[in-house]
């Protein structure tokens, strides 16, 4: 844990937070990494406004929806934070309908985006192990890790037993670092399946890889302390990530037995700037 990066001291003394810089990393690696990434399908300037917009409502959802569902929480209102599918639910249809709008095949977009996209995701889920926050529940395990004195996980360990501030901080699973790991893992699978050529329909990169992202977020989800500003059904219930993960099996399936488009084929896609 490291939420602050750097003090600078004197007069003016402020300070820099770990965690916005780290989304601000993950940001910058999706704009270059992506932008060259689709430099193939539309000029570097529109990709890079497409990714923009993705980033923007990646972001927007995110603190959208924490914002909605923590007034249907335990402590109502006011609550700053990020859930993300409230994201994913208004990120991926612009990105949809932005790459259609651009003339490139919107799937063939998310596909090749899915290793920038899955590398960023780590790098910003690594502020949070920095921050302290998206703790995990208390184990017995050995890899269970041990969070500072008055950290956020030592402080909600003392919202259930008042005397825990007399104990150090019990060990926590490490859930940050196990998000960091299935999004690092992802993106090293995305590039294979596209650069290895045994996926051959737009689509099915993506599609899949949500799929397996969405179960793994299932099962970490389980091992996460609650969030009391989040009714329960969002917060720490496997059944949300279970039915998204159900939604993009489904829409996988379709693509594969509907679609006789190639991934292999750009030349199948319309690359021209739209007038």
């Amino acid at each position: 844990m490291h939420p602050i990066l750097y003090q600078f001291e004197g007069d003016g003394s402020f300070a820099i937070a770990t965690y916005p810089v780290m989304q601000a990393l993950g940001a910058l690696v999706l704009l270059v990494l992506g932008g060259l990434t689709l430099r193939s399908q539309v000029s570097l300037g529109r990709g890079l406004l497409l990714i923009g917009l993705f980033i923007a409502t990646m972001y927007l959802g995110s603190r959208l929806g924490y914002r909605i569902l923590s007034t249907l929480g335990e402590e109502q209102g006011g609550a700053t934070g990020m859930w993300l599918p409230g994201g994913i639910l208004l990120a991926l249809p612009t990105l949809l309908l932005v790459g259609r709008w651009l003339r490139a095949d919107p799937w063939w977009l998310v596909d090749h985006l899915a290793p920038s996209v899955y590398l960023s995701a780590g790098i910003a889920r690594l502020g949070c192990f920095f921050q302290g926050c998206c703790y995990g529940e208390q184990t017995e395990g050995w890899w269970g890790l041990r969070f500072p004195k008055y950290s956020p996980a030592h402080l909600g360990q003392m919202n259930h037993d008042p005397l825990g501030f007399l104990s150090p901080p019990a060990p926590v699973h490490p859930t940050q670092l196990m998000d960091v790991a299935l999004c690092w893992l992802l993106a090293l699978v995305s590039l294979a399946l596209l650069t290895g050529g045994v996926v051959r329909k737009p689509g099915l990169v993506a599609l899949g890889c949500g799929t397996l992202f969405t179960l793994g977020r299932a099962f970490i989800g389980t091992l996460r302390a609650s969030d009391p500003k989040l009714p329960t059904w969002a917060n720490d219930a496997p059944y949300l990530p279970l039915s998204i993960a159900l939604v993009l099996l489904i829409a996988a399936v379709i693509r594969w037995r509907h679609t006789s488009e190639s991934l292999a084929a750009p030349a199948s896609i319309e690359c021209k700037d739209p007038a």
